[in-house]
């Protein structure tokens, strides 16, 4: 580990070792301090310094899983948010954030709905936007407690501007629409916005344009299919 400062991005100084094995993989700035994350073993550590020169270390425990891979600080809220998760872990990798006002005192981890980890976060017009693994995109309105998906439009699927025909939603599952020729395209995206909240995703073998075809009735679902 190796903390360095520099003026002018040319000449860097204050070159400060930690121990063989620790990485620090982040740094921000906010509040009048600098704190930089990372791991060393089984635990997160982190740094906080008001001066970049002297720097005071801690840890975090992540039990392996848990690790910080991104810092960021929201102007909004004041807070750092470090944001990880755990990119070896199959079917899912647990993706998660924290948050510290002073660098030193961190709140528990929040899960962020979605099965990649977010890795880098940019703060602008009200929003929190991360990019991940996988090519995972996310936005947050609330300073990290609610995540929703984004994805890039797609001039060869102009119907995405339609999205009641992507689906419906029972419980935790959501039933993807089987489009037509001419929009079955547009399933890919929807299922990849989808799964990233967190959602079972299963198909129908039928013609079905989602909610356009679904009406609750009661307790009931009633589903039309085929040609009129």
């Amino acid at each position: 580990t190796v903390h360095v400062t520099t003026a002018d991005g040319t000449v860097w100084k204050n070159a400060q070792t930690g121990k063989d094995g620790e990485t620090y993989r982040a740094a921000a700035f906010g509040n009048g301090r600098y704190v930089a994350v990372g791991s060393y073993g089984g635990d997160n550590i982190y740094a906080v310094s008001s001066d970049g020169v002297t720097w005071h270390p801690g840890k975090k425990e992540a039990k392996y899983v848990r690790y910080m891979r991104g810092l960021g600080f929201d102007p909004a809220t004041k807070q750092f948010l470090g944001i990880g998760g755990d990119p070896g872990s199959v079917g899912s990798s647990k993706p998660f954030f924290v948050t510290t006002a002073d660098g030193s005192a961190w709140s528990d981890f929040l899960e962020i709905p979605g099965k990649m980890i977010i890795r880098r976060l940019a703060f602008g017009n009200g929003l929190i936007v991360g990019v991940g693994d996988r090519g995972r995109r996310a936005a947050s309105p609330d300073g990290g407690k609610t995540w929703r998906p984004t994805f890039f439009p797609d001039p060869r699927w102009p119907g995405l501007v339609y999205p009641a025909n992507a689906g419906f939603r029972h419980g935790d599952r959501f039933v993807l629409s089987n489009l037509t020729p001419t929009r079955a395209g547009e399933s890919a995206i929807y299922r990849e916005v989808v799964e990233a909240l967190g959602l079972h995703c299963s198909s129908i073998s039928r013609r079905f344009e989602g909610e356009a075809d679904l009406f609750p009735a009661a307790k009931y679902l009633i589903q039309t299919y085929g040609a009129i």
